[in-house]
């Protein structure tokens, strides 16, 4: 049994850190490699004010409720679950 412990607590961790860091640095190297996209970072079509629809596009996800309603709603409520979550921890740490 103690060995078992031992391999769990010591070399698979070290594998565990290596994988990470060997896969990070590979999936980097991938990125880097692939071409450049032009980007623009325009909300299409231009509406104004920018500021409010980019809040908008941000916030409310417009394109995921267009095309899949059904995860829009479950991705709404886990936003709103997340904001209460974090909220009501923050009573927590005021006290």
């Amino acid at each position: 049994m103690q060995t078992l412990i031992y391999f769990i607590l010591v070399p698979m961790v070290y594998i565990a850190v290596a994988t990470f860091f060997i896969g990070t640095t590979l999936r980097l190297v991938k990125i880097f490699r692939e071409p450049k996209h032009p980007s623009t970072l325009q909300i299409y079509p231009e509406k104004t004010p920018r500021w409010l629809w980019a809040l908008h596009d941000t916030f409310l996800f417009p394109s995921v409720r267009r095309h899949k309603p059904v995860l829009w709603v479950f991705l709404m409520a886990f936003h709103v679950c997340l904001l209460f979550l974090v909220f009501w921890h923050l009573e927590l740490v005021c006290e």
